[in-house]
Parts: C-alpha cells; sequence; structure tokens
C-alpha cells in the first residue's frame, strides 16, 4: 500500500539510473545503442531496437575505482 503514496500525493517522481545519474525529467533512453562508444559499452543488445530503450542499464567498475551514482540538485518540482 506504501508504494501508491509517491503516485497518490502528486509527487514529482524521478528515475536515477546508470543512464540519468541526476534524474533530470526526458534525460533516460535519449541514446542509440553503439557498443563502440565508451560510454555504452553494454548497448550491444539494444541494437535492433533503436534509440529509446535502455542502453547504458548498469557501469563496470574496476576494483578500487569510485563514482557518483547518484548527483542531484536542488529539489524536484513539477
Amino acid at each position: 500500500m506504501l508504494n501508491y503514496i509517491p503516485y497518490t500525493g502528486g509527487i514529482p517522481t524521478r528515475q536515477i539510473s546508470a543512464e540519468n545519474p541526476t534524474g533530470e525529467k526526458g534525460k533516460a533512453c535519449i541514446w542509440d545503442p553503439d557498443p563502440r562508444d565508451p560510454f555504452l559499452p553494454h548497448s550491444g543488445t539494444a541494437l535492433n531496437m533503436g534509440r529509446g530503450w535502455k542502453v547504458r542499464p548498469f557501469i563496470k567498475l574496476q576494483p578500487g575505482e569510485t563514482t557518483v551514482l547518484a548527483d542531484i540538485a536542488g529539489v524536484l518540482r513539477k
């Protein structure tokens, strides 16, 4: 029941992912698959589907490497 609160409370939500670490509206699923692109190395499975699919669903880190998982500025507004 608690999982419906964001949808019924008028609260804007955003998905934070490897494709959209800032959570900006409309900034996920915007790339064309290209496994030769160092930013999209795991996008080969989406080659036949084109734009609009998750082409960077995850990132790989080397041992000892660090990365920012979410970089959210300010308060989300509608």
